[in-house]
């Protein structure tokens, strides 16, 4: 599913669907707090990490990260939901 799949979904929704919480289902639990935002800086991962991260908060450079091999996964600016715990 992509954004403009997500939006049309959502304006198909009657309004009292609209003011309940967003739900997402997995096969062994409900997630029920999510947020959304925008980034605000771009977002790498490497072969061995387990999440991605901004290079600012491991402290690395834009050389540091090519060096390193890892792969820019999320530009700023793009939106994501995240699961708030």
């Amino acid at each position: 599913m992509n954004w403009k799949e997500l939006k049309e979904f959502c304006n198909s929704l009657p309004d009292e669907k609209l003011e309940r919480k967003v739900v997402i289902w997995r096969e062994d639990e409900a997630i029920r707090e999510i947020e959304s935002e925008l980034l605000l800086e771009d977002h790498y991962i490497g072969e061995d990490d387990e999440m991605c991260y901004p290079l600012y908060d491991a402290g690395l450079t834009i050389e540091d990260a090519e060096g390193l091999g890892l792969e820019k996964v999320y530009s700023a600016g793009d939106p994501i939901l995240w699961e708030k715990f």
